[in-house]
């Protein structure tokens, strides 16, 4: 049997995010993660919804952000 899940997922908008981090730790599935590049002394991450199968739908992340 198929299991089917209603929950609505966050959008994180990657244009958008500062990488602050305070979505991470609002997060209490840790279901976001940082990701992202850096080359020498370049560093761009952003937030991810790295595990959605962890996701609850709360909105943690995004009242946080």
């Amino acid at each position: 049997m198929k299991t089917v899940s209603t929950i609505t997922l966050p959008k994180l908008d990657e244009g958008k995010c500062k990488a602050i981090g305070t979505c991470l730790k609002a997060c209490p599935e840790r279901a976001v993660e940082m990701r992202g590049f850096r080359l020498w002394i370049l560093k761009h991450e952003h937030a991810v919804l790295a595990h959605p199968e962890r996701c609850t739908g709360c909105g943690a992340c995004v009242e946080a952000c």
